[in-house]
């Protein structure tokens, strides 16, 4: 399934969706917590994935990422706010650095 859409910027499309499914094996060297299930129901997918790219160790201007767009890019298209934004703090077993 492609979670892009035909048009990103569309608020029905693009990484701000809601509602796939994902699994995740591993736990990023212990950042991830494993062995439950997370309903995240009404959470975009896009908290997720900063998730995910913290506990990768992406990092924005020396931190872990906290988001996945730039705040211009979410400026731009009318998504932002702690809804739209962040990551899913909850999922950590432990703070990435």
């Amino acid at each position: 399934m492609n979670d892009m859409g035909p048009h990103s910027n569309n608020a029905n499309n693009g990484h701000a969706q809601t509602g796939l499914q994902f699994v995740v094996a591993g736990s990023c060297n212990g950042i991830l917590k494993q062995g439950h299930l997370v309903n995240a129901k009404g959470v975009v997918n896009k908290r997720f994935l900063a998730t995910i790219g913290a506990a990768m160790g992406l990092k924005e201007n020396g931190q872990p990422i906290t988001q996945f767009q730039s705040e211009d890019a979410a400026s731009s298209n009318g998504k932002r706010g702690a809804a739209t934004n962040g990551r899913m703090e909850d999922l950590f077993a432990k703070v990435p650095t």
